[in-house]
């Protein structure tokens, strides 16, 4: 397991390595209001693509060795369809997105979700170098076509990253399938668990919890945003753009969190050993603490000069350093909060998930408008922080008594340097 750990952090690093590329070129091209303006693009793009997920989403990793694959990827396809133009639509009624790239947001939230779907089933034949790969992929294929539409074809506004967007999803898009080709028509007809309609019956209610988890996390993550937006009298988009950047560097520490989550979601879903699940849980336990710890301690300390020089001297990104010193609690719990949800999802309780993201969720709402009307930016950082840190003391209640871990096992310890070595010699 140990060289599937590695290979899929180095993956996420690689990944990191170009975001951070992207971002860079983003602020230094567009500036920080450019930065704003495609951080609320994104997160619409991401809305649609979780609300798709309903039906179609990570419930695939859990549902995909009870059914075949062909029962799967049809509803998921239609549904994903449906929800592209619906939301998008949503968003435009409300004032979230405006009419100039309403079309695109359609487009490239069905392009996103249908590659989405192709990654969870990938992930769920536990074929985790193809999913790195593609992940890897499309990171890549983004930054470099961001850069031809800039440099070759001097296009030098929000389209030239929306040209690239399209590019990096089709990709996703096709390579997926190209993995996942090879398994149609394989499953033999007395496999194929149920209708037509049992299956969709068993699709939506598996993903509905996992859903209504995510929806409300990605909100918990990013209602600051529409917050910002909306809240702050004047240059909001640039506004927007110093946290978006702040938050996407503090949200790098998850890298090797998010990866081990990945693995032990799909490793739990297919095991029914009790030892091995909490064995497997304590270890990704202790290596987000100690990863998160490290990375986090890191950009806190990088100082806000160097931020500045990197991102663009002229747009105040100095900013950034404070903020990311507001953000560290949260963003580490949060750290935790990554692999405890991998644990009850694969264990099939989506909806002890779905209570951690929705009490996020309030507490984003309580305590966010306040904040950012008395603090501006540094508010929306200090409500982030608050809610990621409470909503991951109490999913470790909730962790604790579903997977009967003694606390004791988890917490850090002179062993844990030993027990690290004897894991990688034994791996």
């Amino acid at each position: 397991m140990i060289r599937t750990i590695v290979t899929t952090t180095f993956s996420k690093f690689g990944v990191i390595l170009i975001s951070f590329a992207i971002l860079v070129s983003t602020t230094q091209f567009l500036g920080a209001e450019g930065k704003g303006y495609i951080s609320l693009f994104l997160l619409n793009v991401t809305l649609v693509q979780l609300i798709s997920s309903f039906i179609g989403g990570p419930a695939l990793v859990y549902l995909l060795p009870r059914f075949g694959v062909e029962r799967l990827l049809v509803p998921s396809y239609l549904w994903a369809l449906v929800v592209s133009v619906i939301v998008p639509m949503i968003l435009f009624a409300v004032g979230l997105q405006d009419e100039q790239y309403l079309y695109h947001l359609m487009f490239i939230g069905a392009i996103d979700a249908i590659g989405k779907i192709h990654l969870q089933i990938i992930l769920g034949r536990e074929n985790i170098k193809s999913h790195n790969w593609i992940s890897f992929g499309q990171s890549l294929v983004l930054l470099f076509s961001f850069w031809i539409f800039f440099r070759a074809f001097d296009i030098h506004d929000i389209s030239a990253y929306i040209g690239a967007i399209y590019i990096a999803y089709l990709f996703t898009i096709v390579a997926g399938f190209l993995t996942i080709y090879k398994e149609l028509g394989t499953t033999p007809s007395a496999e194929l668990k149920g209708t037509w309609r049992i299956t969709v019956r068993e699709m939506t209610r598996h993903g509905f919890w996992i859903q209504l988890a995510n929806i409300s996390q990605l909100l918990n993550y990013r209602l600051s945003y529409y917050l910002l937006q909306k809240l702050l009298p004047e240059n909001n988009y640039a506004s927007l753009g110093y946290y978006a950047t702040a938050i996407n560097l503090a949200e790098a520490s998850w890298v090797v969190s998010k990866s081990l989550a990945m693995i032990q979601y799909s490793r739990i879903s297919n095991t029914q050993n009790p030892i091995e699940i909490r064995h497997l849980s304590t270890q990704m336990w202790k290596i987000a603490f100690y990863s998160a710890l490290v990375i986090i301690g890191v950009l806190v300390l990088i100082s806000g000069s160097i931020w500045a020089f990197v991102f663009g001297s002229g747009d105040n990104f100095e900013q950034i350093r404070p903020l990311l010193g507001i953000l560290a609690p949260g963003i580490f719990f949060m750290a935790l909060n990554n692999t405890m949800s991998a644990h009850l999802a694969g264990r099939g309780h989506y909806e002890l998930n779905a209570r951690v993201s929705g009490l996020g969720l309030i507490l984003t709402g309580l305590t966010a408008p306040l904040l950012i009307v008395k603090m501006g930016l540094y508010g929306a950082a200090l409500s982030t922080s608050i809610t990621y840190s409470l909503s991951t003391i109490y999913q470790s209640q909730l962790f604790l008594r579903e997977s009967r871990i003694p606390w004791a096992d988890l917490w850090p310890s002179r062993a844990d340097g030993r027990w690290l070595r004897q894991w990688i010699q034994g791996n």
